[in-house]
């Protein structure tokens, strides 16, 4: 798909640093050298994750930081802080406008990565707090070393990510600094707890593959190697350490951290195969791979996971649950040894993105 044709494009992150660097830095420095804050680019856009392209130019983009200060004595100060920021913003920055347009496709979009209300300009600089964008972002506003294990399974890595990933310039009090850390990644069990129930979906259905072809079932067969595929994906990225992004980065993510490409060679021989036994031998040797990846974690005993017809049947599998009883089983906290088996965190219980954002949900899940 072409490009959208205009000026060339330049990366959100390196507007941002500009704007920051060359623009409210000074600016602050000169009207409010006492100010203690941190500068960083957090929350919700393709821009935030470095994922962004000239087709991200069309809404809610452009150059935008977020001045990061205290709860008490720094929001006081939001007004003097942005209009530091008016005055001291150019018409451009790296040739790009600094005024964020909204969807005009859309009707009523507003710009939600602006916060110039009380200033003269709808430029993308605002003025938040930790903990406002802990509510804000991961509907909370406990602090993050002292999460519970339902507090992490309730939160979608997706917006787990988006408090993580994007660029911090800067940290004065080191508060931003803490709150991302604790967030970083899951505490041990955890990731255990969630890696065994990604492996128990694929034992749900690797041998379903052949047998929905075997009736006629083509495209059924081919549904379930997309789930399988997608599962796989996750997996190789909770082996990284990654945090999963929503479906429209998952295959960019995946790629970004899949070492070798050879992960990603046999799901992409899967799922283009003409016929389900060449659909299956991809898949288990994907799956195969996974395995050994697994094995290289250490994280339980090896699994030397060898592909097995399934029950006599002529359907290859490697017995994925082994993997999952695996991880289940060398879980320590007893709080989090005690969860259900296979059932995960939000992302392993849907895709919903309507799902995703409900705060009612997520209550119901750690509730459960």
């Amino acid at each position: 798909m072409s490009q959208p044709i205009g000026p060339p494009f330049v990366p959100g992150h390196q507007l941002s640093r500009a704007v920051y660097e060359d623009h409210v830095a000074p600016a602050l420095a000169r009207r409010l050298p006492r100010l203690q804050y941190a500068a960083a680019v957090i929350g919700h856009g393709s821009d935030v994750l470095g994922y962004d392209t000239a087709r991200s130019t069309d809404h809610d983009w452009g150059p935008r930081l977020q001045i990061i200060v205290g709860e008490q004595d720094g929001l006081a100060l939001t007004t003097e802080i942005l209009a530091a920021v008016d005055e001291a913003l150019p018409e451009t920055v790296c040739g790009v406008p600094v005024e964020l347009p909204g969807a005009q496709q859309l009707p009523d979009d507003t710009v939600t990565h602006h916060n110039s209300q009380v200033g003269r300009r709808h430029h993308g600089v605002t003025v938040t707090s930790v903990r406002r964008l802990l509510d804000e972002l991961l509907r909370t506003t406990d602090d993050p070393r002292r999460w519970r294990a339902t507090q992490w399974l309730s939160t979608p890595r997706q917006s787990l990510l988006e408090f993580t990933a994007g660029p911090m310039y800067r940290d004065d009090t080191g508060e931003l600094t803490a709150a991302r850390s604790a967030l970083a990644w899951y505490p041990h069990d955890l990731w255990l707890y969630v890696m065994s129930a990604r492996w128990q979906r694929i034992a749900q259905i690797e041998a379903f593959v052949g047998r929905a072809a075997e009736v006629g079932d083509d495209l059924g067969s081919r549904v379930l190697a997309g789930q399988i595929a997608c599962d796989v994906m996750h997996l190789a990225l909770l082996h990284r350490r990654a945090y999963a992004p929503y479906a429209k980065w998952l295959g960019t993510a995946f790629q970004r951290h899949d070492d070798g490409h050879k992960l990603g060679d046999h799901l992409t021989e899967a799922l283009s195969a003409g016929t389900a036994s060449d659909r299956q031998q991809a898949l288990v040797r994907a799956l195969l791979e996974l395995s050994r990846r697994h094995d290289d974690l250490a994280v339980t005993a090896p699994m030397h996971s060898q592909a097995e017809m399934f029950f006599g049947r002529p359907y290859p599998v490697i017995w994925s649950e082994r993997i999952a009883r695996g991880l289940h089983e060398s879980i320590n906290d007893p709080g989090v040894a005690s969860l259900p088996f296979g059932l995960g965190g939000i992302d392993e219980i849907t895709n919903s993105t309507d799902a995703l954002k409900s705060n009612g949900l997520r209550q119901a899940i750690a509730t459960v």
